[in-house]
């Protein structure tokens, strides 16, 4: 989330991903202000320079510090985004750093992380052959599940036809003269 909009985060949403402690304080001011707790997803950066921190230790030490710090804030777990900015693909490699960093972190701060996200829908080809990093335990899926491809130059995945259907009602109909 942007600073400026750390009341309305905590206000629409039960988790955000952050990879800046400043932003993680603004959050828990703003979720001490309602008296609620907001979970974060602490991001690792393994290449694509999306987003995350890059430092493996410093790394570690903002999740200590995010589960030492802040009363408001629950640190669920930690993430990554790949084939966003940088167009790094996900690997058994930059993947297998999450899950390596994840284990530093659960040793770190004395409990198991209830999510290790890793990575987005350019990630699903792995899944499918099975090259997964084991410890990742969280996927989060867009594009492929609303075009059910990797990208228009790739071939459909149908085994994803009708992941979601949308009903809404519709507000008007008519042409107006």
């Amino acid at each position: 989330p942007m600073p400026s909009e750390a009341a309305e985060v905590v206000d629409a949403c039960d988790i955000s991903l952050n990879s800046e402690i400043g932003t993680v304080a603004l959050l828990d001011a703003a979720a001490a202000r309602r008296g609620v707790v907001h979970a974060v997803v602490w991001m690792r950066d393994v290449g694509d320079l999306r987003e995350g921190v890059f430092d493996r230790d410093r790394f570690v030490q903002g999740a200590v510090d995010i589960e030492k710090t802040f009363r408001h804030i629950h640190l669920l777990g930690v993430g990554t985004s790949l084939t966003c900015y940088g167009t790094v693909r996900p690997s058994p490699v930059n993947l297998g750093e999450l899950v390596d960093s994840a284990s530093a972190v659960e040793a770190a701060i004395g409990r198991k992380l209830e999510m290790v996200s890793g990575g987005s829908s350019s990630s699903v080809p792995l899944l499918a052959r099975g090259e997964m990093p084991k410890g990742r335990t969280n996927l989060r899926l867009g594009a492929v599940l609303m075009y059910h491809t990797l990208s228009l130059a790739e071939d459909e995945l149908p085994e994803l036809r009708d992941a979601f259907r949308v009903n809404m009602e519709v507000g008007e109909a008519g042409v107006s003269p």
